[in-house]
Parts: structure tokens; C-alpha cells; sequence
């Protein structure tokens, strides 16, 4: 702990021990906390922002310096071997078996429309699993960047908080700060509205036109399937398995490809206007993590799928 050297002068400098005052040992006692959680690289929820909140009202600047070291090395990894998977790989992941599950659900939907027996063609399934793997990725670090250029919440001291410092009331602060009541995050609404609109104009137009870009390229690829004795259904997987025939490169036309994809962009467009722009809104306002945020438009990409799925069987 840094107390000792808050109460003790310098050897010969003839000085005055300075006693702690309650400041002093709270930040002593966080600095202990910090470096104890060091050891597990998990430090206690929001400790560092209520060190953060002390600091603003503590004038002990090398212990400032001191804590703020301690916690730049408490994120480094304690045995690099057993670093944790990165959240965009688990966000693709997610992202890839929801998509496909959305597929399945389409087809079962369908069957259900048309009154035929359901069988499962995983043509388009693993179509739908590949586009979540290549647009997942991408995907994630956008909702990064927008997290990261426009913070959707801002740390406040409380309202106790303020009162306590302003009263210099250290034993209040002591006690706010035990309880984790010296802190509190605020939505920054002008920040949650221009990312809204960004994901929504930006972000969506990018995906759209991703989207019948690749699905177009893919069915034209595919399009020997019928001709090669797969066309049913059932034969889909057996399809999948005859190498690298199942998609011939060479067979796409992507002049046609953009022309669809154009033809088809505002009609896409303006129906996702109609569902993603809640999902845009609750997810910048309510949740606090990309991880969280990814998840939860992957799960709302499950009705969506579903719909897509009928904008790719109207296109085929």
C-alpha cells in the first residue's frame, strides 16, 4: 500500500508528518484493490472510475500517478497462452449459426405456406452462414468505430458525490465510494442520434448492397445445380460435397450481378427502415458493450432472416 509514504517526511528534511486524511487512504485502499485484482487481470467493476472521481477531488498528485500505473498494467495478460478468444470472432460465430438457424426457419415457414413436406436444403443455409462470416467481422469493428467516435454513455460523479466534495465531507465520500455511489454513467443522447443515423444511412446502405451483391454472386454461381442433378432439396448437402464444382466462378456475370443488386437496393433498403432503426436505437441506448449490441441484432436478425430468405426464393 502507498500509506506509509503519505505519513512519513523525508529523511532529514525536518518536515512535519503529514496525517492521511480520508482522500488519502481511500486512494490507498483502491490502490491496494487495483493491485490485488492485478494478480487476476479482472479489476473490481467501475474501480477505475471511481479512482478517476477521487483524483478530480484529491491534490496528491504522485499518488495519482502511482494508482494510474498500477492500473495500465493490470490489463496485461498474466499467461499470454490463456488469452481469452476475441469478442469478433465469438460475434461471428453467433452471428453465422443464427443466420443459419433464421434460414431453417424460413424453409420450414415455407413448407408450412405451400403445405409440402418440410426437408431441409442446406444450400442456402450455409449460403447465409458464409455471408454472416464475411460481413460479421467488418460489421463489428463499424459498430466499434461509431462506439468509439461517439460514446453512447459519460461517466458523472453523483449527485451525493458532488455534495460531499463540495461540503468536504470525507467520511460521506469514504462511505459513497465503499457502496459504488460516486459514479454514475449517463446516456449521452446526442451521441446515441448521430450513431443511430449513421448505422442506418451509412451502415445499412453498405450491407444492403453487400448483401445482393453476394447472394446474386452466389446463385449465379451455383445456377449448374439443377443441371448437374442436385436441383431437390434433398440433394442440397450432396451438392455442397462435390467440391469445388459446386460454385463456378467463372459462370458469374457480375455486370447482372450489379444490375440486380441496384434494382433491388431502395426496396431492400426502405423495408429495413421499417425494422432495424428500433433495433439501431435500442441497442445504442439500452446496451453498453459492441458485444452485447452484436447479439442482440443478431437475434433480431432471426425475423429478419426470415424475410430475406423470401427476397432470395423471389430471386431465384
Amino acid at each position: 500500500m502507498i500509506t506509509g509514504s503519505l505519513c512519513t517526511s523525508k529523511e532529514g528534511s525536518g518536515a512535519p508528518v503529514k496525517p492521511p486524511t480520508a482522500t488519502t487512504l481511500l486512494l490507498s485502499q483502491q490502490s491496494e484493490q487495483l493491485h490485488l485484482s492485478h494478480k487476476r487481470c479482472r479489476p473490481p467493476p467501475y474501480l477505475h472510475i471511481q479512482i478517476l472521481v477521487i483524483n478530480l477531488i484529491s491534490d496528491e498528485l504522485p499518488e495519482r500517478i502511482h494508482v494510474h500505473t498500477r492500473l495500465a498494467t493490470c490489463f496485461q495478460p498474466r499467461n499470454p497462452k490463456m488469452a481469452p478468444i476475441p469478442p469478433i470472432i465469438i460475434a461471428t460465430i453467433q452471428s453465422s449459426i443464427i443466420s443459419g438457424i433464421s434460414n431453417v426457419l424460413a424453409q420450414f415457414i415455407a413448407a408450412q405456406r405451400e403445405q409440402k413436406s418440410f426437408i431441409i436444403d442446406w444450400v442456402p443455409v450455409v449460403q447465409f452462414i458464409m455471408f454472416s462470416i464475411v460481413t460479421t467481422p467488418p460489421n463489428f469493428m463499424w459498430q466499434e468505430l461509431l462506439e468509439a467516435s461517439f460514446p453512447s454513455y459519460h461517466i458523472e460523479p453523483t449527485k451525493e458525490a458532488i455534495a460531499s466534495a463540495a461540503a468536504g465531507n470525507e467520511k460521506e465520500l469514504d462511505r459513497e465510494a465503499k457502496e459504488g455511489r460516486l459514479v454514475e454513467p449517463k446516456l449521452n443522447k446526442r451521441n446515441t442520434v448521430i450513431k443511430a443515423v449513421l448505422d442506418q444511412t451509412v451502415g445499412a446502405a453498405l450491407n444492403t448492397l453487400l448483401f445482393s451483391m453476394f447472394m446474386h454472386g452466389v446463385r449465379a454461381g451455383m445456377a449448374h445445380r439443377d443441371a448437374a442433378g442436385y436441383g431437390e432439396p434433398a440433394k442440397g448437402l450432396d451438392f455442397l460435397k462435390s467440391g469445388s464444382g459446386a460454385f463456378q466462378y467463372d459462370a458469374v456475370d457480375w455486370a447482372s450481378v450489379w444490375a440486380k443488386s441496384r434494382a433491388e437496393f431502395f426496396g431492400i433498403l426502405k423495408a429495413s427502415w421499417t425494422f432495424w432503426p428500433f433495433v439501431s436505437v435500442l441497442n445504442f441506448a439500452v446496451l453498453k458493450t459492441v458485444e452485447a449490441r452484436n447479439l442482440t441484432g443478431s437475434l433480431a436478425g432471426l425475423g429478419w432472416g426470415v424475410y430475406m430468405r423470401r427476397i432470395e426464393r423471389c430471386g431465384s
